[in-house]
């Protein structure tokens, strides 16, 4: 038998002696070494803590993917019994902003933003078809926001105005009396 033949993998790889578990210490290690080696996340404000292999993330990340990406890294550790994945996405910083969202669109209705900001949103969901409808309805919203800001939104109909008021005929769009 050659000096490394115990290392072949077959059916009963990962299948050790009864009661052995490898130690909270060891899992913990292997988590910290899988977490800093895998280049498609970012586990600087990742916290792992393990007990009876049972794996805790807690800290947070930059997206959803990111938040599932530190389970999966996790969940092919030997020795994990479970995760429970507390992690916190946490806002990118473009998107952490001090006003409250009515107050921005507030702001940038009047001043042709609202189009900008479409086309840009569009742009990146259809491609350049995208970006034309996305400053379209970005600027329809914009001027939607201004005129009701302004007072200059969709009045009620007054009394007269109404179809449902049996006091004359309608023929053609004109009132008959």
């Amino acid at each position: 038998m050659a000096r490394e033949d115990w290392m072949i993998p077959g059916p009963y790889t990962g299948v050790g002696p009864r009661g052995y578990q490898r130690s909270d210490e060891r899992i913990r290690e292997e988590v910290y070494k899988r977490l800093t080696h895998f280049g498609y996340l970012d586990a600087s404000d990742i916290e792992v803590s393990v007990e009876n292999g049972e794996v805790t993330l807690t800290g947070g990340v930059g997206s959803r993917r990111g938040k599932r990406l530190a389970e999966d890294v996790v969940e092919s550790i030997p020795g994990v019994r479970d995760i429970h994945n507390r992690l916190r996405v946490k806002l990118p910083y473009w998107k952490r902003v001090t006003k409250e969202p009515d107050a921005i669109a507030d702001e940038v209705a009047g001043d042709g933003t609202g189009a900008v900001i479409g086309g840009i949103a569009g742009a990146a969901v259809g491609g350049p078809l995208g970006a034309v409808v996305g400053v379209a309805v970005g600027g329809a919203i914009g001027a939607a926001v201004t005129e009701e800001a302004e007072g200059r939104g969709r009045e009620e109909p007054g009394p007269d105005e109404g179809a449902s008021e049996s006091t004359g005929a309608t023929s053609g769009g004109r009132r008959t009396e």
